[in-house]
């Protein structure tokens, strides 16, 4: 689905319904559910096709993941430092 990465064997990614999109933004709204969604490599894939996508609803997500305290906070932070080091 939308945190699917593998599961179209090397095909183009489709855009997820506007409606899938809507509800995964409003479930990152809430910190435990953004927990769940940042699991794994979850943060990096959906930056990752945020922005190969220029995907503005993906991105609202990603803004709405990064409001929460806690371990998704730190996930932003580590990963701002990791392309602050690799651009220098």
């Amino acid at each position: 689905m939308l945190l699917d990465p593998g599961g179209n064997g090397g095909k183009q990614q489709q855009q997820p319904d506007v409606e899938v999109l809507a509800l995964c933004i409003n479930l990152a709204a809430n910190a435990r559910c953004a927990q769940l969604i940042c699991e794994g490599a979850g943060l990096k894939f959906l930056m990752k096709r945020a922005f190969k996508n220029k995907d503005a609803m993906l991105m609202k997500m990603i803004r709405n993941i990064s409001m929460h305290d806690g371990p998704t906070k730190a996930l932003f932070i580590v990963r701002h430092l990791l392309l602050c080091i690799t651009i220098a």
